[in-house]
């Protein structure tokens, strides 16, 4: 009687080496299917199709890292771009409005002087030499303001600003809100910067509890014992500055330590704050992302065709949106560890 089971078999150990190959080469060495020459051949193939795939996969996962720190370099070039041309508007506009406060200033003083003082018959005015002097001055002080504010404009505008006119000056200001919103928007959305803050925080915690620690081993171990020679060698490490050749100022090392221990809280105090604002910025910089989103959709629904501007709007508010929601989520997270008050260590 043939009590040989099915999975002993040559063609069952073939159609596992088709189908689901690991169990069909176990097959194929454990009941000596083909002869050894032929399991070596089929083996290795087998084997150099599993680091052909690996090299593959490596390959792949090597592009998407690379790919995506290019575009993350892309990003933060862009930033600094932007972060540049906004520090120049800036600079170019404290020195215009300081330059122009001298003029009001001295056109204020020379208007005011003017009615004050009385003219003779021949409308000369009747001043003192003293007066003429601080006339003369202040004349002067207008010419050179006048000068300094065409010098500021011409520069400007050689760097693409335009201070030309009032209405100029004020749209320069409103492109500066607009950008430093829009950077800080972009440094919320970096949550890398975030993440690097808490675990500063956390990890400055975890090593004041740590020294915590061995400051209580220090004073509750006996003296001379293995655990308070070991405990007062890490704290002198520690507090180099607090170790002298009599042994350590434990009172100087508590005191320093609580010192830190009360800066650290603080810290975490005002993270907790930042990431209470940019939450409530996020989330209302989204309301207005998917106003302009759900605005365009239904225009499409109802068969209006969208101008390229519009479009163009809709694009950048569904990629902002996505990069808001993505955040706000990292946000949500942050808020809940926060709010119970203690400071994690991961």
């Amino acid at each position: 009687m043939n009590t040989t089971k099915f999975y002993q078999t040559t063609w069952f150990t073939i159609l596992m080496l088709i189908i689901f190959f690991p169990v069909g080469i176990f097959l194929m060495w454990k009941y000596n299917r083909f002869n050894q020459t032929a399991r070596l051949i089929i083996s290795t193939i087998f084997a150099l199709a599993i680091l052909g795939n690996m090299n593959n996969t490596n390959t792949a996962a090597s592009k998407k890292a690379v790919e995506l720190t290019r575009e993350q370099l892309e990003e933060e070039e862009e930033v600094d771009s932007t972060k540049s041309d906004v520090e120049k508007m800036k600079s170019y506009l404290e020195e215009y409005e300081k330059y122009n406060k001298i003029i009001e200033e001295s056109n204020k003083k020379l208007e005011q002087y003017n009615k004050a003082k009385p003219y003779n018959s021949d409308g000369i005015m009747l001043v003192s030499p003293e007066e003429q002097k601080n006339i003369e001055q202040w004349n002067k002080e207008l010419q050179d303001a006048k000068n300094n504010i065409n010098d500021v404009i011409a520069a400007a505008a050689d760097e693409g600003i335009n201070l030309k006119t009032e209405q100029a000056v004020e749209n320069t200001k409103a492109l500066v809100a607009v950008e430093e919103k829009q950077l800080k928007i972009a440094e919320m959305l970096n949550t890398e910067t975030i993440k690097n803050e808490v675990k500063t925080i956390a990890n400055r915690q975890q090593t004041i509890q740590l020294t915590k620690n061995l400051i209580e081993t220090y004073q509750e171990a006996e003296k001379g014992t293995s655990d308070w020679i070991e405990a007062e060698k890490q704290l002198s490490e520690l507090f180099p500055e607090f170790s002298t050749l009599n042994g350590i100022k434990i009172d100087g090392i508590e005191d320093s330590i609580n010192a830190t221990e009360k800066q650290n809280k603080a810290e975490w105090i005002l993270f907790k704050d930042t990431i209470k604002r940019n939450k409530d910025l996020l989330e209302s910089e989204h309301i207005k992302q998917e106003a302009i989103i759900k605005g365009a959709r239904y225009s499409i629904l109802s068969g209006k065709t969208l101008s390229e501007e519009e479009e163009e709007l809709f694009k950048t508010a569904l990629s902002n949106n996505k990069a808001l929601m993505e955040s706000l989520d990292q946000y949500n997270i942050w808020e809940k560890i926060t709010s119970s008050g203690e400071i994690f260590y991961n």
